[in-house]
């Protein structure tokens, strides 16, 4: 048995209770438990970072990954992403998780050999709590200084469906991370109801199709039409296209038919430890990519 507090409303009750139910000094106990659980878990090491390969579509050439956290708690084992980055946005410790994550993958990546088109992105999801602030650049900066990692490697993704509070300030931060060279992506493409708003009035470079959309695309007329449109979109704002979820040889194949030229999903690779990772880059460094423009190999990339 765990020595830490079972929350009324924290992780390690399995699940949140409505705030309904957390009235004053109990609500505010569940908060103050959750921080402190969180501190120490990144203090002991029990988060970690795992990295999903994103590969050209064509040829399955690895050209970047995304971090991606978990935790393994010592007593409850794993404890799933969705139970703790949005308690985590909601308790105010968001920052912590944050840090520990862009720390970790910008010093992986300065350790990844050079991919078979070069130098690998990585990706670091950001939390819409961390714009609006004015400290976003100033936590990157910090990061590329201390893991030496080219600006020009790292790509912060921002989830479309999130709720922003102050647009006009979010954008602000963005455009100050992108004068240092690092890039930004709006993720989720589809999954919200402004995406065409932030596509005119966020400061992005690339955009990552959500799963469902490209689940729907590869079985549905209408579905596709409105995927070979978002790709055409973006690709006139001159933006790159990232497919998310990509399943099956099919569904890689009816992407690349609608102008998608990059892909992430566990048809190509499960997320894997960083030195998994670097290590199927040296693998296929020296080998030509496999596969044509149309759905046939490659499949798992490595």
């Amino acid at each position: 048995m765990s020595s830490e507090p079972a929350t009324r409303g924290g992780w390690l009750t399995g699940g949140r209770v409505p705030d309904a139910a957390l009235r004053g000094t109990d609500h505010a106990m569940a908060q103050i438990e959750n921080v402190a659980i969180l501190r120490r878990a990144v203090a002991r090491r029990e988060l970690r970072c795992v990295y999903q390969p994103i590969v050209e579509l064509a040829g399955g050439a690895i050209v970047g990954a995304e971090a991606l956290v978990r935790w393994d708690h010592p007593e409850l084992g794993r404890v799933a992403p969705s139970r703790f980055v949005e308690d985590a946005e909601a308790t105010g410790v968001v920052d912590v998780l944050g840090r520990f994550v862009l720390d970790e993958a910008c010093h992986a990546a300065r350790r990844w050999p050079v991919g078979p088109r070069g130098p690998v992105t990585v990706s670091v999801n950001v939390s819409p709590c961390q714009l609006g602030e004015g400290l976003l650049a100033t936590e990157v900066e910090r990061a590329l200084e201390s893991s030496g990692l080219d600006p020009a490697r790292l790509v912060l993704e921002i989830t479309e469906s999130s709720e922003i509070r102050d647009p006009a300030r979010a954008a602000a931060d963005l455009r100050e991370v992108r004068s240092l060279g690092v890039g930004v992506a709006l993720d989720g493409l589809g999954s919200g109801y402004s995406s065409l708003l932030r596509l005119v009035r966020m400061p992005v470079d690339a955009v990552k199709v959500d799963r469902a959309l490209v689940a729907a695309a590869c079985e549905e007329r209408h579905a596709a039409a409105v995927v070979r449109s978002l790709v055409a979109l973006a690709q006139a704002l001159e933006m790159s296209v990232v497919a998310e979820g990509v399943e099956s040889a099919a569904e890689r194949a009816c992407l690349l038919e609608l102008g998608c030229t990059l892909g992430q999903g566990y048809h190509f690779a499960r997320p894997m430890p960083a030195g998994a990772f670097a290590a199927r880059l040296a693998r296929i460094r020296a080998r030509p990519c496999r596969g044509d423009a149309r759905g046939g190999p490659p499949g798992p990339v490595g």
